[in-house]
């Protein structure tokens, strides 16, 4: 037996691959793709190769402990087990995949966890320490978790084994699992053992187990240091470059972001990116992905528009968190008992039911929690967060119940920091409960040259245009920074998000012309009509008049419009208004309508004639059309009795789609909205049956030729 424990070998590869089996070490060296990860996977389980392996492959160190968990083979399930013991509190984002494991219900796992026998006897005094030392070190790294694997009755079997050394860690491993206090060991041990020496094998050389855990301490300084100098020798270039090469070949279970490698808590294929991979892009996603390896919540903080929302639902589009991810957005009236659950009627007549709320379900389910604009939230709401990022669990008072959070629950939190006078952009503040708690993540703006390179990708059709475009943007963009009656006179400025939305719109009207790259001629008015598109994207929300139009003329030289064109198109200009069977054109608009039966179209005709087509009226119905037909939520402000609604009705009624309106107020709720268990009646129930009724009954009448004709 070695005189010297096995990780303190020098870490040198030629001497950690003289270690491994010919075959094995043969393969590393020789073999690409798949092969090798499954090489290194299997060299990585050798008890005195783990730590050399994880100091010299921590790049790529997901993937391997990935493979581990399809591992059919029983006799390595120790192996596996002692590997994750002796990495994880060096890799903390490793432990999802070390409980599932640790939990497995298989071989000498399942003899450790069984309550009925005791069937620990069975097996060999060295498989059985060092599973014992396993389970020590996963029990001293997180008993929460792990002690799910262990049964108590199983360790306490173990207190009369023939092995010294066995005896000592079952009492140590049952200690741990019952949390028992210094003295409460101390006795134990002196029960069973008096004062005598305890002998045992340890790491390849024979130690006395009464100072196991100097000799713990002692592993873990010497394999930190290990680390750290494997990551200060390491260049950032080497470890993306490694990953490239490997990138289409890694598990099912691993996920990759930009460079970062992330355990995956399912087997799901990845979903394509669709982030257009810029610099700042790459560099922001590459710390998302660090801080999801942390079991810390995360804060992102960036200017608005700055891509902290979208760049999240990317990262859980690639971790298959998309679909399960609840975004929440809080304000001064959330209430802590919507995001906790509360008592509701229940189908039994005459009692009440707990209705668990959104928070409470994802931490059950183990989801991703998305919170928008986190300074906004109220402290009951934060107060109700904070024991959740402290602890990993969400007390509910009410019932006296604590929930612990599931595996791959995850808080993620987004904050807007702003401009200061001078230009500079200003953090927000850090005075909100539990501040020290989050882990900040700074999510950097993209430069003028990326959004071009943004634009050009997604929207080739605007190669052409980008110049004048990002020319537009710019000049807005000084004029509101560089004016505060501008400021002073709205709530916000240009953002990349409208000039997503503007690009948006100009490529589907190219599109519409039948451009194929972009550099065609386009007819006379196309320029006018991206002039209007411009307008409503960045000026119509703007109260003052005067401003506005003032604001339009800088957009006009841009684009190379004379001011009295830019005038008249703003101020003069109708619409026109054709009603073509199956499209409806409004202006610079043709929208498709629905197709419905022939005779429900007399109503539609009805209340066409009773509507007034000013300049005013269809002005605003061509400018919601516009949004309508991208998708746009739209806001119209204004006057009580100036046509707001009956435009829209008008609208929907022209384009055949049903209009649901809903009259909000303050006393208003969310489930007029979403919808609810309500108390009704035989004349509410019969009043929908009869409507639907009367309007097949009247299409079936328009629908007959009359009688005589």
């Amino acid at each position: 037996m070695d005189a010297r424990p096995a990780y303190e070998g020098t870490l040198d590869e030629s001497r950690l691959f003289a270690k491994l089996p010919n075959e094995i070490a043969e393969l590393i060296h020789t073999a690409s793709g798949t092969q090798y990860l499954n090489a290194l996977a299997v060299g990585a389980l050798r008890s005195g190769c783990t730590e050399g392996f994880f100091c010299l492959y921590e790049p790529i160190f997901v993937d391997l402990a990935a493979r581990w968990l399809f591992s059919d083979s029983q006799l390595d399930q120790v192996d596996i087990l002692s590997a994750f013991s002796r990495v994880l509190p060096f890799a903390p984002n490793l432990r999802p995949f070390a409980s599932q494991y640790a939990i497995a219900r298989a071989g000498p796992l399942s003899a450790l966890a069984a309550c009925d026998e005791l069937t620990l006897s069975q097996i060999n005094d060295a498989t059985i320490r060092s599973l014992l030392l396993a389970i020590f070190r996963l029990l001293s790294y997180d008993a929460e978790v792990f002690s799910q694997a262990v049964s108590p009755s199983q360790l306490q079997s173990l207190f009369q084994h023939r092995d010294r050394s066995v005896r000592y860690l079952s009492i140590r491993c049952f200690s741990l699992y019952m949390r028992a206090a210094d003295a409460a060991l101390e006795e134990l041990i002196k029960r069973h053992f008096a004062d005598d020496i305890i002998e045992g094998e340890w790491e390849g050389t024979t130690i006395d187990y009464r100072c196991l855990g100097l000799w713990e301490e002692r592993r873990w300084n010497i394999l930190n240091k290990q680390v750290q100098l494997a990551r200060s020798n390491r260049s950032t270039a080497d470890t993306f470059s490694q990953i490239e090469k490997l990138r289409e070949y890694f598990s099912p279970r691993t996920a990759e972001i930009c460079g970062v490698l992330i355990p995956r808590q399912n087997d799901t294929s990845a979903q394509p990116s669709s982030i257009v991979k810029t610099p700042t892009a790459v560099g922001n996603l590459r710390k998302i992905a660090t801080a999801l390896t942390s079991t810390s919540p995360m804060l992102l903080v960036g200017l608005p528009n700055s891509g902290k929302t979208t760049l999240i639902n990317d990262v859980a589009r690639t971790m298959g968190q998309a679909e399960t991810m609840v975004t929440l957005h809080l304000n001064e009236q959330t209430d802590a008992k919507s995001l906790l659950g509360m008592y509701s009627t229940s189908p039994a007549t005459g009692s009440f039911a707990w209705q668990p709320g959104v928070l409470t379900k994802a931490a059950r389910e183990g989801r991703w929690i998305l919170i928008e604009d986190l300074d906004r939230a109220p402290s009951e709401v934060i107060g109700l967060i904070l024991p959740i990022i402290e602890r990993g669990e969400l007390t509910i008072a009410s019932r006296k119940e604590k929930i612990k959070c599931a595996e791959g629950f995850k808080i993620i939190a987004t904050m807007k920091s702003s401009y200061n006078i001078a230009g500079d952009e200003v953090a927000p503040s850090t005075n909100i409960l539990g501040s020290r708690l989050w882990q900040r993540v700074q999510i950097d703006s993209f430069t003028i040259d990326e959004v071009r390179e943004l634009i050009t990708q997604k929207y080739p059709l605007l190669e052409s245009r980008v110049a004048t475009i990002m020319d537009v943007y710019q000049r807005l963009c000084a004029s509101f920074h560089g004016s505060l009656a501008i400021k002073s006179s709205q709530g916000r400025t240009p953002g990349l998000r409208d000039l997503i939305k503007l690009c948006s719109r100009m490529h589907r009207r190219l599109e519409r012309l039948g451009a194929k790259t972009g550099y065609e001629a386009t007819p006379e008015g196309a320029e006018d009509e991206i002039f209007l598109d411009v307008v409503d994207v960045f000026l119509k929300y703007i109260p003052d008049k005067s401003l506005a139009d003032s604001l339009a003329l800088v957009v006009a030289e841009a684009l190379q419009i004379s001011p009295q064109r830019a005038r008249f198109c703003i101020h003069e200009r109708t619409p026109t208004y054709s009603d073509q069977g199956n499209n409806l054109i409004l202006g610079r608009e043709t929208c498709r309508k629905i197709k419905v039966p022939a005779g429900s179209l007399t109503k539609a005709a009805a209340s066409s004639s009773r509507f007034a087509s000013t300049r005013a009226a269809l002005g605003l119905m061509e400018q919601v059309a516009a949004a309508v037909q991208m998708a746009e939520p739209v806001l119209l402000v204004g006057e009580t009795g100036i046509g707001k609604t009956t435009v829209i009705q008008q609208l929907a009624t022209l384009m055949r789609q049903k209009l649901t309106v809903v009259n909000l107020s303050q006393q208003s709720e969310s489930t007029d909205l979403l919808g609810g268990f309500k108390p009704v009646n035989i004349r509410t129930m019969a009043v929908p049956m009869h409507d639907d009724q009367a309007r097949a009954l009247r299409a079936l009448k328009n629908s007959q030729p009359r009688r005589g004709s």
